[in-house]
């Protein structure tokens, strides 16, 4: 089973009110990248700067999910905003650096250490 939900309580707090959190868990690939992509699709729409991707619950994802994150990045980036994937667990931050290594993604990617001061 996947989630997907909009500005749920996260582990890592927002840097500021004009954030838009968007948690996504379980697990994702093809099958879910229709809801995926209209679920960004609404939150780019709500126009918050940036939009935060927050895939600590993520069980399982796959390539296709990677490549969905880099064309909403490309997406917002026409528009001057920005994408940032926060606090990936173990097996998505496994799929990004999988990914990167083969053909730099250019995706911001932070741990919640970097929301602690």
């Amino acid at each position: 089973m996947s989630t997907l939900v909009i500005d749920p309580p996260t582990k890592c707090p927002p840097f500021d009110n004009s954030q838009r959190i968007v948690a996504i868990g379980g697990e994702h690939d093809m099958s879910t990248i229709e809801g995926l992509s209209l679920l960004f699709a609404d939150a780019i729409g709500d126009g918050g700067d940036p939009l935060v991707v927050d895939l600590s619950a993520v069980s399982f994802m796959d390539a296709s999910v990677v490549g969905m994150l880099v064309r909403t990045r490309a997406r917002m980036a026409e528009d001057g905003k920005a994408l940032i994937v926060q606090a990936p667990s173990r097996q998505a931050r496994r799929v990004l650096d999988m990914c990167d290594e083969i053909n730099p993604l250019g995706l911001v990617v932070r741990d919640c250490a970097a929301f602690r001061s």
